[in-house]
């Protein structure tokens, strides 16, 4: 099968294949977009794959590695992620916006371009535009007179942050959606976009199709907005239904094993000399499918072409910001681990951090993205490889192994042709730790390598500690600690001449494991410390202080009496250290049993839980809650002694969206031997009459009794003949005054 119709550009191959490139003395053919012929064999499909190379406009974006996304619009103040494009306008009115705030924050994180959605799926527009009344003109912010996405560029400009736009396609404002004018309308606010703000570094498209006003789905002009877009920004790669970078697949931030910038065309797209001079051509393929370029993909294409991944993946649950997930934020440990796989294999983090309804990135992701950041300094700023002596198995003249520890992309090792299984080795003049390795090929050079692993010698022999597939522009491996004083990494399988800018060799942050986690016990508790970096320390405080090696430095199990928190962190001798560990151990304040039983997923610690002085948030998939499907609480607390009992307080959840409802009633029960219980209250509450979402606190008044033991039936909303939904109830703490 042909992917493009080869008799309309055949003729075109030469313009493809560029003329030659000249790199030492060998002479090869490099392009970014390379036909495959009916007679090819398997030698040739990977020759030519080997030689498809970025355009300079993808290579300047892969040398990114981190960017960000705003989303922020009229979804922030109506909490929703998709509007209806009927929104008042009015109803944007952030208190305190401010543009540098997030460039800012980004910066500092480690970000080098931000992508802001100038128009969602509402057709809300964050510019004055000339086309429509739905924008920022008819809102109160600034009294009509603001201008989000000037505010934005200008603020890039004075940071020197570049700049990418979202332009969502779908419009459920626009009445022309559906139809041929809409096309032109869309064109307009593109050009709007692009000559009034200065550089865009990206514009970012979304595939998103629906209904507009009129009941009808929108055929886009995609060639039509990819000419507007190389016409007036034409340094600007266009993103994901573009033909410059493509999504990756899945919106989780972890990116695939097995990574090629590589892809097949295996669909037919007419095509002009001046499309494929400005790479113009969208590959159609299922970016969901776990491997999309392996060769047995190339060998039934028609050509192929250099096509990145951009990983995307919000900081929240939900791309807008919504208060409700003010608790749900990604730690630093989360992102951290998104970065190793999403920028560790071969492809750019696309990182989601929306403004709040001031305007202004909230604290806790700021603080969060400043650890992450820290995180990854800590992490890369010493690379071991630069203390040892490179070597390889060849007489190798022209590309050194010494050019892939010198700290500078732009220099490369390249075996001689012909080396069945090259391998570049690395000394020290003692031994050194490390969990680490980076791999980067000299992309401008192509994607090769389909297999490498790492060996280190121990007692005189080489042994396998990893392994990995593809690397191209970045590849990063984490594994067990290895101490050794020679490594080597001998690459496998290979497309063609292997071509390696950077290897380097680094020591991951010391972890700490507490053991148990965090959990309410009965009498005492005994809590071990342990961490995976075999040279570090471990130094924990009791009273909520950050730990240092001021604090208490772990020596053997700690013992509980009480209620106690532990921060806990790791630092090695070069003063490395982790992220802080911290759990909080709650003694129970009585003795409890359950009489009926959680949902298994929702079971935490059982009926302890109830009384260790912990109330739940707005997660109700942390260990602090107990969770019901379709029945009720019921529990016996043993208070020890006989007691007065005044009141009790049952601290519930309604997030009525996802199926959790307030109870229905409670009902107090008391005895004086823990077998015969007598009903002592029962209170109803139509909490149904207030479905407001968020914590719920029942409060059962004037008990007045003096009791011992005490069973608390909480009834959850049982589904109806004529009413089937089924009843999540939430209980975190029950608390007897």
């Amino acid at each position: 099968m042909y992917g493009l119709l080869k008799n309309s550009i055949l003729f075109l191959f030469f313009l493809l294949v560029l003329s030659a490139c000249r790199f030492g003395n060998e002479e090869t053919r490099f392009a970014n977009l390379i036909l495959i012929d009916s007679t090819d064999d398997h030698g040739d499909i990977l020759f030519k794959a080997a030689h498809v190379i970025p355009t300079p406009r993808q290579l300047e974006w892969q040398k990114l590695e981190m960017t960000a996304f705003l989303h922020f619009g009229v979804n922030t103040f109506t909490d929703n992620e998709w509007g209806d494009g009927q929104e008042d306008p009015k109803i944007f009115l952030p208190t305190n916006l401010d543009a540098n705030q997030w460039v800012s924050v980004l910066k500092e994180a480690g970000f080098r371009l931000v992508i802001l959605t100038a128009k969602h799926h509402d057709g809300f527009c964050l510019w004055p535009s000339a086309f429509t009344s739905h924008s920022v003109k008819n809102s109160l912010w600034k009294n009509g007179q603001g201008d989000v996405v000037k505010e934005l560029a200008d603020a890039c400009v004075r940071q020197n942050m570049k700049l990418g736009l979202y332009l969502s396609p779908w419009d459920r404002h626009e009445p022309t959606y559906g139809s041929e004018a809409y096309n032109d309308y869309y064109k307009r606010q593109l050009r709007e976009l692009l000559t009034n703000y200065g550089p865009v570094d990206e514009v970012w498209f979304d595939g998103a199709v629906g209904e507009g006003p009129n009941g009808k789905k929108q055929v886009y002009d995609w060639q039509g907005y990819f000419r507007l877009v190389r016409e007036l920004q034409p340094q600007a790669v266009i993103a994901i239904m573009g033909p410059d970078v493509r999504w990756v697949g899945t919106e989780s931030g972890y990116g695939r094993e097995t990574e090629w910038s590589v892809i097949p065309i295996q669909d037919s797209i007419p095509v002009t000399a001046d499309d494929l001079h400005d790479n113009m051509v969208k590959p159609v393929l299922d970016e969901t499918r776990e491997e999309i370029a392996n060769l047995e993909q190339l060998g039934v294409a028609g050509a192929m072409k250099w096509y990145p991944s951009e990983v995307d993946v919000s900081i929240r649950p939900g791309w807008f910001y919504h208060a409700s997930e003010d608790r749900l934020v990604k730690s630093p440990e989360k992102l951290l681990d998104i970065y190793f796989n999403s920028v560790g294999k071969n492809s750019v983090l696309l990182l989601n951090i929306p403004p709040d309804r001031q305007g202004l990135i909230p604290e806790k992701d700021a603080t969060i993205l400043k650890v992450f950041s820290n995180s990854l300094r800590q992490i890369f700023s010493n690379d071991l490889a630069r203390a040892a002596r490179a070597d390889d198995n060849d007489f190798t003249i022209s590309h050194l192994p010494k050019n892939t520890n010198d700290g500078h992309r732009d220099t490369y090792w390249s075996p001689d042709e012909g080396n069945a299984a090259p391998f570049i080795s690395f000394e020290w003049q003692k031994p050194v730790w490390f969990n680490i390795l980076k791999i980067c090929e000299q992309i401008e050079l192509g994607q090769r390598v389909a297999g490498f692993q790492l060996e280190i010698l121990e007692d005189g022999q080489w042994i396998k500690k990893a392994s990995g597939t593809t690397v191209g522009y970045t590849r990063l491996l984490r594994f067990p600690w290895v101490r050794t004083q020679k490594a080597r990494i001998i690459f496998t399988d290979f497309r063609n001449t292997v071509n390696i800018s950077e290897i380097g060799f680094y020591q991951n942050m010391p972890e700490v494991t507490l053991t148990p986690p965090g959990k309410p016990f009965e009498d005492s508790l005994v809590v071990t410390m342990s961490t995976n970096d075999p040279e570090a320390n471990i130094y924990y405080s009791q009273n909520y202080s950050l730990p240092s090696v001021a604090s208490n430095l772990y020596t053997g199990p700690v013992k509980l009496n009480h209620s106690s928190p532990i921060l806990a962190i790791a630092i090695n001798p070069d003063g490395l250290s982790g992220f802080i560990r911290d759990e909080v151990y709650s003694k129970a304040k009585y003795k409890a049993r359950l009489l009926t039983t959680p949902s298994p997923q929702y079971m935490s610690e059982g009926a302890l839980v109830l009384c260790d002085g912990l109330k739940g948030d707005l997660d109700f998939k942390s260990k602090k809650w107990l969770g019901y499907e379709n029945q009720d609480l019921e529990t016996i607390f043993d208070l020890g002694q006989s007691r007065p009992v005044n009141s009790i307080l049952i601290h519930s959840l309604s997030l009525v969206k996802k199926g959790i409802f307030p109870p229905l009633q409670v009902s107090i029960y008391g005895s004086g031997d823990g077998e015969n219980f007598q009903l002592i209250k029962t209170k109803v509450e139509n909490f149904e009459a207030h479905p407001e979402d968020g914590l719920v606190t029942w409060a059962v008044p004037r008990i007045d009794r003096r009791l011992r033991f005490v069973k608390i039936v909480v009834s959850n909303r049982l589904p109806a003949d004529d009413d089937p939904v089924n009843g999540f109830l939430f209980v975190s703490e029950i608390e007897i005054i």
